[in-house]
């Protein structure tokens, strides 16, 4: 099956890419066997694919997160090998919960991307229709600017502050 049909909401060559960073950074399998590849590649595929990324930008961040609670997982399961000294396991848990936090940290952006689309879309569309369009980003960058200068001035006027002249010193 073609990439762009597996990915079909990302353009082919995004979708491409995608899929092979995705298939290239998945920890191998336990037994490492050509089921159990094709099982893995499968599941990754279709967690991608939920996650529903519409450009290059948010298929780099569904990867990650995925990447890296794979290798959460891994290291949770090197953990529990029986040969391993205390030390040992705790490196492994905590690089596990580093990972964990991170794939977390990755799937929270990726929706709160996914959930500004909407907005950034009704944005851009008024623009385009009364001047020359701006791209989206640089619009929500503006307006939040905009916004922050006129909370900071208010909050100048409201202390009211006198700016008192002082002889200059000698020194």
């Amino acid at each position: 099956m073609l990439a762009d049909e597996l990915l079909p909401t990302l353009p082919a060559a995004v979708a491409s890419h995608t899929l092979q960073s995705l298939i290239a950074g998945l920890p191998a399998p336990v037994p490492d066997t050509p089921e159990r590849r094709s099982a893995r590649n499968s599941f990754a595929i279709a967690v991608i694919a939920d996650m529903k990324p519409v450009d290059a930008a948010e298929a780099a961040l569904a990867v990650q997160s995925f990447l890296d609670g794979a290798h959460a997982m891994e290291c949770f399961r090197l953990s529990d090998q029986p040969s391993l000294d205390l030390n040992a396991v705790l490196r492994y848990r905590a690089c596990a919960i580093k990972l964990m936090r991170r794939a977390d940290k990755a799937r929270r952006t990726l929706l709160q991307v996914q959930a500004l689309r909407p907005r950034l879309q009704a944005q851009v569309r008024p623009a385009v229709r009364q001047e020359a369009p701006r791209p989206a980003a640089a619009t929500l960058v503006t307006d939040r600017e905009a916004e922050a200068r006129r909370q900071r001035a208010a909050r100048i006027r409201a202390l009211d502050l006198r700016v008192i002249e002082t002889p200059p010193t000698r020194h």
